[in-house]
């Protein structure tokens, strides 16, 4: 999302609050990618995942 490589209009720049959540969840949970690291993480990684479900099903245009 931060890079658009198809130079749409909008630009990466039309996606700041996706870019941020992902941004905050991977300030939560850190570099580690470990299943066992992640456990305890599930309610951020799962609530941001669905954040971002909804965003795309309410713009949908915006990620074709």
């Amino acid at each position: 999302m931060k890079a658009d490589p198809e130079g749409r209009p909008k630009g990466p720049g039309h996606f700041p609050e996706p870019v941020a959540w992902i941004a905050a969840m991977r300030e939560k949970t850190g570099d580690d990618r470990s299943h066992e690291h992640l456990k305890p993480h599930r309610d951020p990684l799962f609530g941001t995942r669905d954040r971002f479900d909804v965003r795309v099903r309410d713009h949908s245009d915006d990620y074709r």
